[in-house]
């Protein structure tokens, strides 16, 4: 059909007998035949071999037909397929796309296929569009390496473009202490104290106390900065008030726990007959008491005593073997 178009070629008839070709090379054969022939139908073809052929084959053999077309060949002219199969986020897809919006200078559309279809090479596409003629798509560069961890390399081209709100954003998602203090030494080196201000407020979690107010003593901006110093003596403050009252519910809590203790071996009757070993746990309280006698200083005097059975040297119990024992 493709060697006798003139008198064989119906495009109803070709899709219908396309879609059940199993060759890739017949279908790469007919991309080109309609490239050359029915560039209106191109994006047509697409939607039939689509499920059978590869993607990054098919987006290659367009990019390189008709150079006359431009740089992108015919990707342009299938701009409805790539738009309507984008779902199903394929990199090959994506990033054919992707370069025809580039091509149109389509910045909203950009920003929506770089944002909602994550499947394409972000650094590449990033340094592609760092050197864009457009700023808005500069911008586009910037939220690329901020999502790839390229902090330093977004920093350096909102330098470039003046972007410091953007700048702002990127280390405070960047959440590095030091490429945010290195900012904010940069602003105050500009001479851009509102820029300064805003990162103190914005990045005030990554910023230490010391070295901001090192900062706005030194470039002589400390009304610019004393939000910022505000807002660090409130913090601090909180956080000793809590430390307190933690340690004031900490104590309280040890004395209830040593008092249920003490209250606990009070109301026990057992210590005043084995003593406080036997509650403890120790060795000398398994037994009781027991009531014995020994020579007094009279004559046949037998005096009665307390004392442990088996203790060494018949040692008397001693008193302090009782808790709060009675008056």
């Amino acid at each position: 059909m493709i060697d006798h178009a003139p008198d064989a070629w119906n495009p109803s008839t070709f899709t219908d007998v396309i879609s059940k070709v199993g060759t890739m090379s017949v279908m790469y054969n007919a991309i080109d035949f309609y490239v050359d022939e029915h560039p209106e139908l191109l994006n047509d073809l697409l939607f039939v071999i689509a499920p059978k052929c590869e993607a990054t084959t098919a987006m290659n053999k367009l990019r390189d037909a008709k150079p006359e077309l431009g740089p992108l060949g015919a990707l342009p002219l299938c701009k409805a397929f790539l738009r309507k199969v984008q779902d199903r986020d394929v990199s090959a897809l994506n990033e054919a796309l992707n370069d025809v919006l580039i091509l149109e200078e389509n910045v909203e559309e950009l920003s929506e296929s770089t944002t909602n279809f994550k499947n394409f090479e972000h650094i590449k596409l990033a340094r592609k569009l760092e050197t864009h003629a457009v700023l808005e798509m500069r911008r586009i560069a910037v939220d690329l390496y901020k999502r790839v961890g390229k902090y330093e390399e977004a920093i350096e081209l909102c330098k470039k473009d003046k972007l410091y709100k953007d700048a702002i954003e990127v280390v405070a998602a960047s959440k590095d202490q030091e490429l945010t203090e290195a900012l904010a030494e940069y602003f105050l080196s500009e001479k851009l104290r509102e820029a300064f201000s805003a990162i103190l407020f914005t990045c005030f979690e990554y910023l230490r106390p010391d070295i901001a107010l090192e900062l706005s003593w030194l470039y002589e901006v400390m009304d610019f900065a004393m939000p910022f110093m505000i807002q660090t003596m409130k913090e601090v403050g909180q956080r000793i008030i809590g430390l307190e009252e933690e340690s004031e519910d900490r104590r309280a809590a040890e004395e209830k726990e040593r008092q249920e203790i003490e209250d606990e071996i009070n109301d026990d009757p057992s210590v005043l007959l084995f003593g406080i070993q036997h509650h403890t746990g120790g060795q000398q309280g398994d037994q009781p008491l027991a009531l014995t006698y020994h020579q007094g200083g009279g004559a046949n005097a037998m005096v009665p005593q307390l004392m442990w059975p088996g203790a060494q040297g018949n040692q008397p119990a001693q008193m302090n073997t009782f808790v709060n024992p009675a008056q």
